[in-house]
């Protein structure tokens, strides 16, 4: 298992929930006006990472049971 800070699929998820409520928050147009696009393009992403994953997250030992 790898430490859950080295997951590029966790990292992602965490910045595009900050963008989401970021552009909530300010409404900001340029984003407001983009969020159909957004969630295909997190939701494509994110299926593209999940098929990269190769190992589960955990808490980074690497002991195992014999």
């Amino acid at each position: 298992m790898k430490p859950w800070y080295e997951s590029r699929t966790l990292w992602f998820n965490v910045f595009a929930l900050l963008a989401v409520i970021i552009g909530a928050l300010t409404q900001w147009p340029e984003l407001v006006g983009i969020y159909p696009q957004l969630t295909a393009a997190l939701t494509i992403v994110n299926m593209i990472l999940r098929f990269m994953t190769y190992e589960a997250i955990g808490n980074g030992n690497t002991t195992t049971k014999d």
